[in-house]
């Protein structure tokens, strides 16, 4: 079982938080969920179930893709990439295993992986330029603890901070908060942006607020719940930061 190909971080930085909806009627490699979730518990493989919905036998190319903050090799996949072919409505299982030096993780972790068919001849050397790539699935992959219950809600936890002039949100919980980076600041309703799509264990994220907003009292945000999806919206207060010696 090789580790999975790693590609450039980069690549990452242009990634929609629900990865796959944009290609989700286009024929390809189809995998049948919308997030990945990988336990760090290496004996509790995640399996999954990729469907070729093209009309040729093409190779199944799935890339692991490591966030700017975190870009170790961390996650195993079977078979390795460009190893297998699969024929039209053929499927392929593909199993996801946490590496064994992430067994002790207390917090989650974050991925993307890439889903797509090429064609070519199965190969163990098999690069992507050395094929014909179609179009792909690109979905969320988390590692998560396998000793951490798993929270439906997390966006929930995150604290909305303001102190002069800036708006942070803060993710003090153990696991990873994916959202939208539009969000509105109520109840003036101004638009606001965050500088990426999700929010990691002990992050920080500052933005500065716009005059118009300064007096505003929350936050809707739109968030990705654990199976993959947006959800409507969710709204939460901001607060005050306490100053060090203020009581």
């Amino acid at each position: 079982m090789a580790i999975a190909r790693f590609a450039v971080p980069a690549l990452v930085a242009g990634l929609v938080v629900l990865g796959s909806a944009q290609t989700a009627c286009a024929d390809g490699m189809k995998p049948d969920k919308s997030i990945v979730i990988v336990s760090t518990d290496p004996k509790h493989p995640t399996k999954m179930t990729v469907t070729n919905t093209g009309g040729t036998e093409d190779l199944l190319l799935v890339d692991i893709l490591p966030i700017d903050e975190d870009t170790a090799d961390i996650v195993r996949v079977s078979p390795a990439s460009g190893t297998s072919s699969v024929k039209p409505d053929g499927t392929q299982q593909v199993t996801f295993t946490a590496v064994e030096q992430v067994q002790d993780e207390t917090k989650q972790r974050l991925r993307r992986v890439v889903f797509e068919g090429a064609k070519g001849t199965p190969s163990r050397t098999t690069k992507r330029n050395e094929v014909g790539v179609s179009v792909r699935q690109n979905l969320p992959l988390i590692i998560h603890p396998s000793k951490l219950p798993l929270e439906r809600e997390p966006w929930k936890r995150l604290q909305w901070v303001e102190h002069n002039g800036e708006l942070t949100v803060k993710n003090d919980s153990p696991y990873v908060v994916r959202l939208s980076q539009e969000f509105e600041s109520l109840p003036s309703k101004t638009v606001m942006g965050l500088s990426r799509s999700y929010v990691l264990p002990g992050a920080r994220l500052t933005m500065k607020r716009p005059a118009r907003a300064a007096h505003d009292t929350e936050v809707r945000i739109h968030p990705a719940t654990v199976y993959g999806y947006q959800t409507d919206h969710f709204e939460a207060p901001i607060t005050a930061e306490k100053v060090t010696g203020e009581k």
